[in-house]
């Protein structure tokens, strides 16, 4: 695995940045399939820039993606400004066609439970009026209900607001008493990060 790092931090790490992040329904990301295929960067600049244009071309269209030439010469361009820790071989090619199958397969894991996270949110009576608040998507909405659960637990607005760790700590003694106390942060981690989630959406 450190092998697969360094290599990766040697050729493809710049090229990451050249790569936009689309996804498809399923899970698959652009920028993984791309090294599926490109998968060392002298299959890029072993040929010519009007050669991998087209290449690039075919691909998008096979595969489903977007295309855009500029994108295609960056990519070129910074391919051959690389130089490979590894050699281009088939020891290679299988050291990182299955990484990237790894990271596909977590990845396609991550997504069907998601969905099924979804479905069973959806069916919850309180789940359209959390998605309503301004913020909040569907995932958000999904990990709301289920870090916070059933409501009627909480007695109090302020239990909830416990719970969530996003009530100020209470400094005092004697007569000494601060006002602006910094969160207590003593409930769930998971849901105080939600809840910062839709915050900074809203920001």
């Amino acid at each position: 695995m450190l092998q697969i790092a360094k290599y990766g931090l040697d050729n493809w790490s710049d090229l990451r940045e050249y790569t936009p992040t689309e996804e498809h329904a399923d899970g698959h990301q652009k920028w993984v399939d791309f090294v599926m295929t490109f998968w060392h960067c002298d299959c890029i600049n072993c040929i010519s820039a009007k050669a991998f244009v087209e290449r690039y071309q075919k691909w998008c269209k096979r595969k489903s993606y977007h295309f855009r030439e500029t994108k295609a010469l960056d990519l070129y361009a910074a391919s051959c400004g690389h130089f490979a820790t590894f050699r281009k071989n088939s020891n290679t090619k299988l050291l990182l066609t299955t990484a990237t199958q790894q990271l596909m397969t977590a990845k396609a894991t991550l997504v069907a439970m998601r969905t099924g996270m979804l479905r069973l949110a959806k069916l919850l009576p309180k789940y359209h009026t959390v998605l309503a608040m301004y913020g909040v998507g569907e995932i958000t909405a999904a990990q709301l209900l289920a870090e916070i659960g059933d409501v009627r637990r909480y007695p109090r607005r302020s239990s909830l607001i416990a719970f969530a760790g996003v009530d100020p700590a209470v400094n005092q003694s004697g007569k000494h008493q601060t006002h602006c106390n910094p969160t207590t942060k003593r409930g769930s981690p998971h849901l105080r990060k939600t809840l910062y989630q839709g915050w900074s959406a809203s920001i």
